[in-house]
């Protein structure tokens, strides 16, 4: 995990797929980790490697990791969402104390 967080953060943020140490796909978002300037074809390009990354890893799955994670993390979307400060109740516009 941390191996992937040291990548993303190599490439001003972004989506990343990660085995064993070694970078399967990625792609930069390097506007607040969320969008980027980049021509389209290229992002497509980059959207479908990241897609057969993840399915050479979980061929079974039958959602979109990538939209599933995106909606996770976006806080302005109700009710928990997971933030890099941790869990915050969007309804309440609080952070919420976990247990560790």
């Amino acid at each position: 995990m941390i191996f992937a967080a040291n990548e993303l953060k190599n490439i001003g943020g972004g989506i990343i797929v990660v085995k064993n140490q070694k970078v399967l796909a990625s792609i930069q978002l390097e506007i607040g980790g969320l969008i980027t300037g980049r021509d389209s074809k290229e992002v497509i390009s980059d959207l479908n490697k990241l897609h057969e990354a993840v399915n050479e890893i979980a061929p079974d799955i039958n959602f979109n990791p990538f939209l599933t994670l995106s909606f996770l993390s976006l806080p302005v979307i109700p009710t928990l969402k997971i933030t890099d400060k941790g869990l915050f109740a969007v309804t309440k516009f609080q952070f919420i104390e976990s247990a560790t």
